[in-house]
């Protein structure tokens, strides 16, 4: 979400108006055997040795644009602390109309035991969020459980996320800037510690549709962990720090206490591709964020030729 990642690979035998995009690793597992024997032999090309199968659901029926992109993604969460991993991607372009099936190659090799797993969809146009994945969706890696079916919902459009890339919860927000200043860059974090982000966890109830949330959040200065509550409200957002763990950092996270402080300050957000804003009680932004995900790189937005945005 790179330098170094091959280039998207065109299955042009199907149909422009249902043309599924995979990166290599992941064209290898949906392909025939003969074209896997082929892939094979290609040098530095993993062969995907197992498939997640699934349908995405939905409660409401929603119209998808004509240029509209679906994509699916198999994530490891094991370390809270750090980026989620992608370990494969699924995408269709264009989507054409919902439900759409879910077919996500990967390498078992790519599995630890003990290790925790989710998937993810969404839809998009030209990089902004259509339809997203509101909640949870864990992979149980059991030969018996061959099925992964994900929901798929409409994204909140508000005056704050009419223009999301990403969700603003279950996403890994990474620190970029502090202050007023958005090219003063945060510093490095310490030793053993996580570079300062937040994430933001909704609890049940609420109405996400209306842009009406509440739930917990949770992160790192670049030093300590912490803990804390919110609530959303349209572009409104009020955060209560519950606690912080106690450690003394002397070799990093000097930004920490101006980052948790600013916190407490904070009175509303805005989204903006894949950065979030947060506001204060002047209305000014003053924290800034990048989604940050590692592992398989995002496929790039998808715009088809002559298009207008």
């Amino acid at each position: 979400m790179n330098s170094g990642v091959p280039p998207r690979q065109t299955n042009a035998t199907l149909p422009l108006a249902r043309r599924s995009v995979l990166r290599v690793a992941a064209l290898a597992a949906a392909l025939p055997v003969t074209s896997l024997a082929l892939l094979a032999g290609c040098a530095g090309v993993p062969k995907p040795d197992r498939v997640i199968m699934g349908r995405t659901l939905s409660r409401t029926r929603t119209y998808v644009p004509p240029d509209s992109v679906f994509e699916a993604a198999l994530m490891d969460v094991s370390n809270e602390n750090e980026p989620p991993i992608v370990l494969a991607r699924q995408r269709v372009e264009p989507a054409g109309q919902a439900p759409y099936d879910i077919a996500i190659p990967f390498q078992s090799s790519d599995i630890r035991r003990g290790g925790k797993y989710v998937v993810q969809a969404q839809v998009s146009l030209y990089g902004e969020l259509l339809l997203y994945t509101p909640g949870v969706h864990p992979v149980i890696f059991d030969p018996v459980l061959q099925r992964m079916d994900v929901i798929l919902e409409p994204y909140p459009r508000t005056y704050a996320t009419a223009r999301a890339g990403n969700p603003f919860a279950q996403t890994h927000w990474q620190l970029v800037s502090l202050g007023d200043e958005s090219i003063t860059p945060v510093g490095a974090p310490a030793e053993g510690a996580a570079a300062a982000f937040i994430q933001f966890h909704p609890a049940p109830g609420g109405n996400p549709q209306e842009g009406v949330s509440r739930g917990e959040f949770s992160g790192s200065g670049g030093c300590n962990r912490f803990l804390g509550s919110y609530q959303q409200n349209g572009p409104r957002l009020a955060l209560s720090m519950d606690t912080t763990s106690i450690r003394l950092c002397l070799d990093g996270g000097k930004d920490e206490s101006a980052f948790l402080r600013a916190l407490t300050q904070v009175s509303g957000f805005m989204q903006r591709g894949r950065e979030l804003v947060l506001r204060n009680q002047e209305g000014k932004p003053f924290l800034r964020f990048r989604a940050l995900e590692a592992g398989e790189a995002a496929f790039e937005p998808y715009e088809p030729p002559n298009s207008q945005q």
